[in-house]
């Protein structure tokens, strides 16, 4: 089908960063629904149509452009949510074969998009997610004012205005990771791509930010319950990235990080005491190390607080999610119920109330 490019190159090439044609499967002309990966279902469907439908594909050159400024080009036009995966980069027939990636693209992928450019013995590479999470702020319940400062500052980013990295603190279950993938979720289709990052590969980052530097989309990398450990090589990586390092964050990416560390560094109350110690073992300069171990955390220009909700919030948010499940179910039993099922079971947060409603639902129905 490239031949209907013509001599012209630059179409070729665009044509090329689209999402993968299925071959004999018509699926992709069908209108897209449900919740799943996909960026701009039917943009991609009505691209795909326009193509098939025109004669000549370099008189498509506009529509083709303005597609790949909203929705990106190569995987970042296939996938809202990614993970950032170390594999084996297999040598096959002069060039490498990345896991993952359809055969057909290996060379086009490793020209044009730039995403999986190997390295000797392995590579990271941009893993798309199919089926993420599908939560949207629709979904969640309570704490609006937090949940409010992380989306203002996403759209500072997206509206191209100065923005922060984001950490997220607080207690468990409060739903702070929740508040990052609705972030995908919502503005995608503005041209914002969630990457997930293990903490395991936090000295990939230069690597990272070099294959995302230059794209007209924006990337938020995302940190899902950070926390380091003393003497941990990762904790100087990512404190570079942040600020510091000789190779600066390109303008199209942030760093949102959730933990339940305020300090994101283990403390010990031993810390303290070698400000003022007549151990001789003990360190010269205690108060640097309790800077440094203070300074990554700083290094966030935002830190949003998800603390547990007291007993009134807490059943706000059981009646809430019964709410939008269309249960129906006495206030007074529903209460009862849901505050035996905290003391039972993990405490006060979101993520019990849940839970708890998941249980009153299967009964209900049962």
């Amino acid at each position: 089908m490239l031949h209907l490019c013509g001599e012209d190159d630059a179409i070729r090439e665009a044509v090329m960063k689209l999402p993968q044609w299925p071959g004999g499967d018509p699926s992709w002309q069908r209108k897209a629904d449900g919740p799943d990966g996909a960026v701009a279902p039917d943009r991609v469907r009505k691209i795909k149509e326009l193509l098939l439908k025109s004669d000549s594909w370099p008189g498509c050159a506009e529509e083709l452009a303005e597609f790949h400024r909203s929705c990106g080009s190569g995987i970042f036009s296939k996938y809202r949510s990614f993970v950032w995966r170390r594999v084996p980069a297999i040598v096959v027939a002069g060039g490498y074969n990345i896991p993952g990636i359809h055969p057909a693209y290996q060379d086009a992928l490793s020209s044009i998009d730039g995403s999986c450019t190997p390295d000797p013995g392995t590579t990271g590479c941009f893993v798309g997610v199919g089926s993420p999470d599908p939560v949207r702020f629709s979904d969640l319940v309570s704490y609006e004012l937090e949940r409010e400062e992380v989306i203002r500052n996403t759209l500072h980013f997206l509206d191209g205005r100065p923005a922060n990295n984001i950490l997220l603190y607080g207690d468990r279950g409060t739903g702070k990771s929740s508040t990052v993938k609705a972030l995908a979720n919502e503005y995608h289709d503005r041209g914002l791509r969630i990457i997930e990052v293990p903490k395991s590969l936090l000295a990939d980052f230069p690597l990272i930010i070099r294959r995302l530097a230059g794209r007209s989309l924006k990337f938020i990398l995302f940190i899902d319950d950070l926390s380091f450990e003393d003497n941990d090589e990762d904790f100087t990586a990512l404190k570079a990235m942040l600020e510091g390092g000789l190779e600066t964050k390109p303008g199209n990416v942030l760093i949102y990080a959730t933990s339940n560390r305020k300090h994101l560094v283990r403390e010990r109350f031993s810390d303290r005491a070698g400000l003022a110690s007549g151990n001789a073992d003990d360190e010269v300069r205690a108060a640097d190390t309790m800077q440094e171990k203070l300074s990554l955390a700083d290094r966030f220009g935002m830190t949003v607080v998800f603390s547990s909700p007291d007993r009134k919030t807490y059943l706000e948010i059981v009646e809430g999610i019964a709410k939008k499940r269309g249960l129906e179910v006495d206030r007074e039993y529903l209460h009862r119920e849901a505050m035996k099922w905290e003391l039972q079971y993990n405490g006060r947060s979101p993520r019990t109330a849940r839970q708890f409603v998941d249980w009153l639902e299967a009964n209900f129905h049962g």
